[in-house]
């Protein structure tokens, strides 16, 4: 056992439970349809449908990690534990994004983008197949996105706020309460994988090429043409591009700190 084990122990077990509870508080939620103003109804539709779309392949993303920490001598009932409680979560933010956009938008038909065919299409079975061999890849796709998912949901909040949508406050805020613990939750197994195994050669290009590609998919400047229907949805809601794309800045820097110490 490294020694770093223990003290992951603890902590994945605290995460767990704080999962069970956020997800007992979750089924008081409401999801009654509020007001849209047709001049930024589009966006909000959009935008949420997104972020509805991602949180549950991020669930999906994590098929065969089990598998991959048996490979790397973690086969620890504690780690499943938590894998299990963060794809539920994962899962749990979809279904209520999707019961919220029905109730305020309507059945629309769904909003089928390049990343959904490259990223999360082919790019995701490439992830599930390294799953079973090294779950290092997919828990550095997970804090990016986690890390993505905080600010939007930082910038959301403050705009359903400002624009009436109380019900959207609550929701949004539950979720990225979840996303915090996420964060935590990814720096603690990246610890673990890097501390049984050194990232380096091969294993670190592969953070290197998985960290670009992810941070591609999460570019919407104007250069960003497979990601123009989001970047109209942000101009209309009032998302602010520049300080999204500075805290990706950071999270990039963040994952090379963190696999390289």
């Amino acid at each position: 056992m490294s020694t770093i084990e223990p003290m992951a122990q603890a902590q994945l077990l605290e995460l767990t439970q704080r999962a069970a509870v956020a997800a007992e508080a979750s089924h008081e939620l409401v999801f009654a349809p509020e007001d849209t103003d047709p001049r930024t109804s589009w966006g909000w539709w959009r935008f949420l449908s997104s972020l509805a779309k991602t949180e549950g392949l991020e669930d999906l993303a994590m098929d065969g990690v089990d598998e991959g920490f048996c490979q790397r001598g973690l086969d620890l009932p504690w780690l499943r534990d938590y894998v299990a409680s963060h794809r539920a979560d994962e899962h749990r933010h979809g279904e209520m994004l999707k019961a919220y956009l029905k109730t305020s938008y309507g059945d629309r038909p769904a909003y089928r983008s390049f990343s959904n065919v490259f990223i999360y299409g082919i790019g995701f079975r490439v992830l599930k197949a390294l799953n079973r061999r090294d779950p290092l890849h997919v828990f550095v796709v997970l804090m990016l996105y986690e890390k993505a998912s905080m600010e939007f949901y930082r910038q959301a909040i403050a705009l359903a706020e400002a624009q009436g949508k109380p019900n959207l406050v609550t929701l949004l805020s539950a979720i990225r309460q979840d996303e915090s613990r996420h964060l935590a939750g990814a720096t603690c197994v990246i610890q673990m994988l890097k501390a049984q195994h050194p990232v380096r050669g091969l294993r670190k290009w592969g953070v290197r090429l998985w960290t670009r590609l992810i941070l591609w998919d999460l570019s919407y400047g104007q250069l960003a043409l497979h990601n123009g229907g989001l970047r109209k949805a942000f101009k209309q809601i009032g998302f602010d591009r520049p300080a999204f794309a500075k805290r990706m800045h950071e999270a990039q820097r963040h994952i090379k700190t963190l696999v390289s110490n």
